[in-house]
C-alpha cells in the first residue's frame, strides 16, 4: 500500500504561493488595462494627425483603425497563452520557501523563475529546437505586424472649413482635393444608431461625388472634445447650403430625439439640429 501511494504521489506540481498567485493576479489586470490603454492611444494617434491641421473639421480613418488589428491581437495572445499556461501549469515566480523543489513527491523540472530556490533546467534538444523555432516564428510575425500596423497610421479622409474633401495615402501624401459644391451632385442628411457593445446616436451627412465615390461624415467624425456640437452642426448647415432641395434627401429623421438625449444637447443646439434635417 505504501509503496502504491508513494507512486501515485510522485512528480506533482507544486501549488503556487500566495505572493505568486497575486503577481499573475495583477499581470492579469495589468494586461487587460494595458488593451484597453493601447486600443485609446491608437485612436487618439489618429485624432492628433488629423487635427493638427487647422483647416481639417472632420476627419474618416476608413480602414486604416484596423490596421493594428492584427499587432494587438498578436501581442495580447501572446500574453494571454503565456500567461494562463504558467498560471494553470503552476509556474512559480518565487516560490514557497516550505517547498523543496526537484524533490520527491514534486516534479523535478520546475523551480522558480526568480529567488534562492531557483535553479536553471535543463531541456531536451528537441524542447530547445521548438522553443528556437517558435520563437522566430513570432518575431517575424511581430514584424509584419508592425509593418502592417504602420501602414494605417497616416490613411485618412479629411473634411476641411474650405468645403473641400482630402484622401491621405499610408504615407500621408495628400490626393486631389475634392471641391463638395463643384464635385459633389447630392447630399444625405443622416441620423443613425452605431456601434457594438458601446452604441452612439450620430448625425452627420454623406457626400456623392460625380465620379461615383461618397464621403461620409457622422458628428463622431468631428473635433467634438475642442469645437463640440454648436461648430459641428453649423459646419454641417453651410455643407448642406451648397445643395438645392431636389439634391437633398434625409435618413433617421425619427432618431432625432435619441441623437438629443444621448448627446445632451442644449436648446440653441436643438434648434441647429433641427435645420439640418429641415428641408430648405
Amino acid at each position: 500500500m505504501g509503496k502504491k501511494r508513494k507512486k501515485s504521489t510522485a512528480h506533482r506540481v507544486p501549488p503556487l504561493s500566495k505572493l505568486d498567485k497575486a503577481i499573475y493576479t495583477v499581470i492579469a489586470v495589468l494586461l487587460v488595462v494595458l488593451s484597453i490603454l493601447a486600443i485609446f492611444g491608437w485612436i487618439q494617434l489618429h485624432d492628433r494627425i488629423a487635427f493638427r491641421d487647422p483647416a481639417v473639421i472632420a476627419y474618416d480613418p476608413g480602414s486604416s483603425y484596423y490596421a493594428a488589428l492584427p499587432l494587438f491581437l498578436l501581442l495580447f495572445l501572446v500574453a494571454v497563452i503565456t500567461l494562463g499556461e504558467c498560471f494553470a501549469g503552476h509556474h512559480p515566480l518565487f516560490g514557497n520557501k516550505t517547498i523543496r523543489y526537484g524533490d520527491y513527491p514534486w516534479k523535478t523540472d520546475i523551480f522558480p523563475l526568480f529567488g534562492p530556490q531557483h535553479r536553471t533546467v535543463r531541456r531536451k534538444a528537441s524542447d530547445q529546437q521548438f522553443r528556437a523555432k517558435m520563437i522566430r516564428f513570432l518575431i517575424g510575425a511581430l514584424v509584419v505586424t508592425i509593418l502592417f500596423a504602420s501602414l494605417g497610421i497616416y490613411g485618412r479622409t479629411c473634411l476641411r472649413d474650405d468645403r473641400t474633401i482630402v484622401k491621405y495615402s499610408p504615407l500621408n501624401r495628400p490626393g486631389e482635393p475634392v471641391s463638395i459644391a463643384r464635385d459633389c451632385e447630392r447630399i444625405t442628411v443622416k441620423a443613425d444608431l452605431s456601434g457594438g457593445r458601446t452604441t452612439y446616436w450620430e448625425y452627420g451627412v454623406i457626400l456623392y461625388s460625380t465620379d461615383g465615390e461618397h464621403y461620409m461624415f457622422m458628428s463622431r467624425d468631428f473635433d467634438l472634445r475642442h469645437r463640440g456640437h454648436t461648430d459641428c452642426l453649423k459646419q454641417l448647415l453651410a455643407i448642406k447650403a451648397l445643395f438645392s432641395a431636389d439634391q437633398i434627401t434625409f435618413q433617421g429623421t425619427e432618431l432625432l430625439p435619441d441623437v438629443i438625449e444621448h448627446n445632451h444637447l442644449d436648446e440653441s443646439q436643438i434648434k441647429l439640429l433641427e435645420a439640418l434635417f429641415a428641408p430648405p
